[in-house]
């Protein structure tokens, strides 16, 4: 349906194209239906002979034009809803039971029984026994006996012999030949190349770092004081001989100057500046050379071998069979007869007695007394328990979800195709033998630009005055 329209209004705007720039009055733009030798004359000229001039009427054509218009539909959605349900459970309950049951037991009984039983008690005896004895004899006897004496034949003997016979023979061989050959050959290279990367480091440097001290130190001073020391001749020198002292009236001692050191202890803080290990983390750029594989092609001399037959006469030994005689010393041996002296041992029984203690078992009873065990049945009950499986019926509930359809009204846009009405100035003309209809033209025109060419020509009748002035009409209307 939506082709027709489409199809409808393009028909509608061709048509009034057509029909507004058509320059044949009667043909409805025919251009080139005839032979196309002759120019069309122009609407409402004398020559023309297809009337008066053309006139122009609005019509009113209806073009499809798509709308997307709000409409109401009915979906169907499923909801979510819980419901209960009542089910019913077995299970198996267990219930023990005692029950008393009687069983024998074996009880094992001694008793003490008296029994015979019969010993074997060896008895010795001496007798007396005769036994033989072979005594050997010694005794000188004539022998004959039998010697082969090898005795020497010459005997002429036949005999085979393998001889050796060469023939040329003409034999096949293959050789491989070498052929050489040069290849393309890819081999890979590692080519190193220089890169700069960034790297951190830890370097250690040394810091100054002032710290103070306490110091204790002697600021004093150097003072001129006046000492008594002893006197020459004093009882230093000895008083008892004063020499040239001028005698022992001199006074004992005498004050001399002297420079003393006077100490001033002082405590202060002195700065110290020492130098510490430090640390730190600095960037640094270093190159690496790495290799890094390339791919190169080179020629290389490939040897393969190919193989050729050729021949060559080789001599091919055959051996044949040649019979010869020859003189063969046969060695046989003679049977002679002859007589010697044998040493012949012969033992000869010979009867002796002996003494000789003899063993005999003699049967004896005797009586013991045992322990003799009987196994006697009781009878015993006990208890034990049983268990069974009672059923039991218990019913449950449970909630489940079940998916619901629900007519849900919803508004969804949907594409129109409506047709609205457009005005078109349409050419109207009025002539001898031509048809004035609009709708001639309009599928006049269009039939011709399709390329179907009838006998009316797009809408022209055949008429006097298209026969008389063909150039005038279509170019020739048939």
């Amino acid at each position: 349906m939506r082709k027709f329209f489409v199809l409808f209004g393009l028909v509608a705007t061709m048509s009034a194209a057509n029909l507004s720039a058509a320059d044949c009055g009667g043909c409805g733009g025919c251009g080139d239906c005839g032979s196309g030798a002759a120019t069309p004359a122009p609407c409402g000229d004398a020559a023309s002979g297809c009337g008066t001039a053309a006139q122009y009427v609005e019509k009113t054509v209806y073009v499809p034009q798509y709308v997307t218009e709000k409409k109401m539909v009915t979906v169907t959605e499923y909801q979510t809803q819980e419901k209960t349900r009542t089910y019913t459970v077995t299970k198996q309950v267990p219930v023990v039971e005692e029950k008393t049951e009687e069983y024998t037991v074996l009880v094992p009984k001694t008793e003490q029984k008296t029994e015979e039983y019969t010993v074997l008690v060896p008895k010795t005896e001496i007798k007396t026994e005769t036994y033989k004895v072979l005594v050997p004899h010694t005794k000188q006897v004539e022998q004959t006996y039998t010697v082969r004496v090898p005795k020497y034949e010459t005997v002429e003997q036949t005999y085979n012999v393998r001889v050796p016979v060469y023939h040329d023979v003409v034999q096949d061989y293959t050789v491989c030949v070498p052929v050489t050959a040069e290849v393309d050959q890819t081999y890979t290279v590692n080519v190193p190349h220089t890169e700069t990367k960034n790297g951190v480091r830890k370097v250690c440097r040394l810091v100054p770092t002032t710290t103070y001290k306490t110091v204790t130190k002697d600021c004093g001073h150097y003072e001129n004081q006046l000492v008594e020391v002893p006197a020459c001749g004093s009882s230093a020198r000895g008083c008892g001989g004063c020499g040239d002292c001028g005698g022992c009236a001199t006074p004992a001692t005498t004050t001399v100057c002297r420079k003393v050191w006077v100490s001033n202890v002082v405590t202060e803080q002195v700065p110290v500046t020492t130098c510490e290990r430090q640390v730190t983390e600095e960037p640094y750029t270093y190159t690496v050379t790495v290799c890094k594989p390339e791919t190169h092609t080179r020629k290389v001399k490939v040897t393969k071998y190919e193989q050729q037959t050729k021949q060559r006469t080789v001599k091919v030994c055959k051996y044949e069979t040649q019979t010869k005689t020859r003189q063969v010393q046969v060695c046989k041996y003679v049977d002679e007869t002859k007589t010697r002296t044998v040493n012949v041992t012969e033992c000869v029984a010979e009867e002796k007695t002996r003494e000789v203690k003899h063993t005999v078992c003699v049967p004896e009873k005797k009586t013991r007394t045992i322990n003799v065990t009987t196994c006697v049945p009781e009878k015993k009950t006990r208890t034990y328990k049983v268990t069974t499986c009672k059923t039991e019926t218990e019913e449950k509930t449970e909630t489940y979800k079940v998916s619901v359809p629900v007519q849900v009204q919803k508004e969804i846009d949907v594409t129109v195709c409506k047709m609205v009405a457009q005005t078109v100035t349409v050419p109207v003309s009025s002539s001898n033998g031509c048809s004035t209809s609009s709708r001639g033209r309009l599928f006049g025109g269009l039939l011709n630009r399709g390329g179907l060419r009838g006998k009316s020509c797009g809408g022209c009748e055949v008429a006097s005055s298209c026969e008389a002035a063909p150039a005038a009409s279509c170019g020739g209307c048939n």
